[in-house]
């Protein structure tokens, strides 16, 4: 994998989970979340009037968590 590729390849490639499946992720990485929710909400408040998005995924990019909202009219094609 290169050392950076736009995230919407990325997320494309990420495999698509139903809530059960989803679940068993979500708990296997139950420490990774534990550890990382802070860092994200500190994240979160010094970014807040900016329109970001934080998020948090996986190895394979399975998304496991984010905070805020990201305003789709101003998002490149790639996030689409």
């Amino acid at each position: 994998m290169p050392a950076w590729r736009p995230w919407g390849a990325f997320l494309r490639e990420a495999p698509h989970l139903d809530g059960p499946q989803f679940s068993r992720v979500a708990e296997r990485q139950r420490e990774l979340l534990a550890h990382a929710r802070p860092v994200m909400e500190y994240l979160r408040a010094q970014t807040c009037d900016s329109g970001s998005l934080v998020l948090l995924a996986d190895n394979r990019g399975v998304v496991l968590h984010t905070l805020g909202t990201v305003i789709f009219s101003g998002v490149p094609n790639a996030w689409r």
